[in-house]
């Protein structure tokens, strides 16, 4: 009689040894392949995210520009002498300087003021629906509080009674420069206070959902 040997065959044995090593590798390799790939998916939903919020920022800054330049325009077209000429003294409260501030020169001429994420010394407007609060500073570029006079201002001398309407340059997601010195005439039909036609610098910082930010920079004379 044939005996049979304990233990099986040592060929088969050591062929299921190789199976279960190599099943055990595409395991991991899969386990590996599963979370690379929702870390992709991921990275790709937050960075189209980001996408987004930039974008609505930028139009976010729109809105309180041209609401600061309604209001310089109507103050200056204003009868009362007391209203125009509250705006020859700085008002920091709010966010109002008769006069140039310090400014960042890595961030392209935004105010220090506002660069710094300070809520103290610049106007703070309502949080829109989509989550972005904007806050401001408006900076008349002369170069000490008082009367305007192109001597100690950046901008022209009238050359009528205007139509209360502004001109400029707007820049979104960056700042723009100077773009007006002294003595050089600026875009015509602004309106006038004593004579002169002031550019004033309108700086945003609009923070959004996720810690987004934009910046806008305009430079208008009225």
């Amino acid at each position: 009689m044939k005996r049979r040997t304990k233990g099986g065959c040592p060929r088969l044995n050591l062929e299921r040894g190789i199976v279960l090593i190599i099943t055990l590798l595409v395991l991991v390799v899969l386990t590996f392949a599963t979370v690379a790939t929702f870390r992709q998916i991921n990275t790709l939903n937050y960075s189209l995210a980001g996408y987004s919020f930039r974008a609505t920022g930028n139009a976010a800054t729109m809105f309180p520009i041209e609401t600061i330049v309604s209001e310089l325009t109507q103050s200056l077209n204003n009868p009362d002498e007391a209203v125009r000429s509250a705006l020859e003294q700085s008002n920091p409260k709010e966010g109002y300087y008769a006069k140039q501030i310090d400014s960042s020169k890595e961030k392209g001429g935004i105010p220090e003021v506002l660069h710094s994420g300070r809520t103290e010394g610049v106007r703070t407007f309502k949080q829109d629906s989509v989550g972005n609060v904007a806050y401001a500073v408006v900076e008349r570029l002369c170069s000490d509080d008082g009367a305007p006079t192109l001597a100690t201002c950046v901008g022209a001398e009238a050359s009528g009674s205007g139509n209360g309407s502004a001109s400029g340059s707007t820049k979104q997601g960056s700042s723009t420069t100077n773009q007006f010195e002294k003595g050089r005439s600026p875009p015509s039909g602004s309106a006038t206070t004593n004579n002169v036609q002031v550019a004033y610098r309108i700086s945003v910082r609009v923070q959004g959902p996720r810690t987004s930010v934009s910046y806008a920079q305009a430079i208008v004379v009225i």
